[in-house]
């Protein structure tokens, strides 16, 4: 009787061995379904450099096309009247531009979707309106008007309602641009008699002049960490490309030849900067790094290309979490999903669980059954004793 009970703890110690060996500890998730909350809206991942909106006279009249950010694939987006100065929203879905249906200088700040459709008027009046920009929220948009005698800078909704005038002088204001943290605006004016790059705050209080001196600046565009604010001036002779840190220290010229180059652009992941040169006799969009290297011809046909605007990639992720429904895979599997579940699963691994359990079961069971199997037994010599 003693002999057939000796098995019981030779398999318990076998089993708890099999469970030492180290086994990974996993949350299976793999063929995972990812369900999102009725509503849930995308938002884009930033600083994914995307496509390139810009002013061509390639079909005979100034229009915008976009292509990506090597020059391939051009396309033209606007399909009706004069087009100019699109601007990329924050979140790479829409554009916003300067139209003129009937073709003449009347033009007027729209938006549209990022391939064209959907086109919407945001201003309407007898004056220019042009040159749109867009807040890092995306809530606002400024430009430029002539709506009260001169040309000065606007601000408005994005839907284009609370039209508001930020500057308010006898020159021009114009090309405003928001900084990345929505604080300020930098712009170009000629109340000094020459051209200048200001900055103000976003109610267009705290005007300050960043350039400050007797040629002509213009044209500010922000690094997307706001640390630079790149700008053309001829303070060396011609026009090129310049970048100052954002209150007008640290100024360093980044192009260098004998023709025009001005209209910088940041690419999103701030590493290049677009802009347009007229060095191969006509006006084309190049493309360099952020230190003024590498500069490349993107367009390089017979018609002038001006005004780049650089777009983030619109590749979304959700706003909300989503309902994670696990099940077990039959094949290896990375899953990463926007709940941060990363799981690898195998066949080895699921047996190992598997067999880990049954062990842990079989144990407990016989370690249980030989306690049961002993008392009795003891019982049992205690009444014949």
């Amino acid at each position: 009787m003693k002999k057939r009970f000796l098995f019981i703890p030779i398999v318990a110690v076998l089993l708890v061995s099999l469970m030492t060996v180290p086994v990974p500890v996993l949350v299976v998730w793999a063929d995972t379904t990812v369900q999102f909350p009725p509503g849930t809206t995308m938002n884009p991942i930033s600083q994914i450099n995307g496509k390139i909106a810009f002013n061509t006279s390639r079909e005979g009249w100034y229009t915008i096309y976009v292509m990506n950010p090597d020059g391939s694939v051009p396309s033209r987006l606007a399909n009706s009247g004069h087009a100019a100065d699109p601007y990329w929203s924050p979140d790479g879905t829409r554009i916003a531009c300067s139209i003129s249906i009937g073709g003449g200088t009347d033009m007027e700040i729209y938006v549209m979707n990022a391939d064209g459709s959907g086109q919407t008027m945001l201003t309407n009046n007898k004056a220019e309106d042009w040159d749109p920009a867009w807040s890092p929220d995306g809530t606002k948009i400024v430009f430029n008007s002539k709506r009260d005698g001169n040309m000065q800078i606007y601000m408005m909704n994005a839907d284009g309602s609370g039209q508001t005038r930020l500057t308010n002088n006898k020159a021009e204001d114009l090309d405003a641009r928001w900084s990345p943290d929505g604080t300020k605006i930098a712009f170009y004016s000629n109340r000094d008699g020459n051209g200048e790059v200001y900055i103000m705050n976003t109610d267009g209080s705290g005007q300050i002049n960043l350039t400050n001196n007797k040629n002509d600046d213009g044209n500010p565009s922000w690094c997307p960490d706001g640390t630079k604010i790149a700008f053309y001036s001829n303070r060396d002779g011609n026009y090129e490309i310049y970048v100052m840190n954002p209150e007008g220290s640290g100024l360093s010229r980044i192009t260098n030849n004998d023709d025009r180059d001005e209209n910088p652009a940041w690419s999103p992941d701030g590493t290049k900067i677009a802009f347009t040169s007229g060095r191969d006799g006509n006006l084309e969009i190049y493309v360099m790094n952020a230190d003024g290297s590498e500069q490349t011809n993107l367009t390089n046909n017979p018609y002038a290309d001006l005004y780049p605007n650089w777009g983030i990639s619109p590749v979304s992720t959700p706003t909300t979490t989503p309902t994670i429904t696990p099940t077990i895979a039959t094949n290896p599997t990375l899953i990463s999903t926007p709940a941060t579940v990363t799981a690898l699963v195998s066949k080895s691994h699921v047996l190992a669980i598997t067999l880990s359990v049954i062990g842990v079961i079989v144990v407990v069971g016989g370690f249980l059954w030989f306690i049961l199997i002993w008392r009795r037994r003891q019982n049992k010599a205690d009444k014949t004793s």
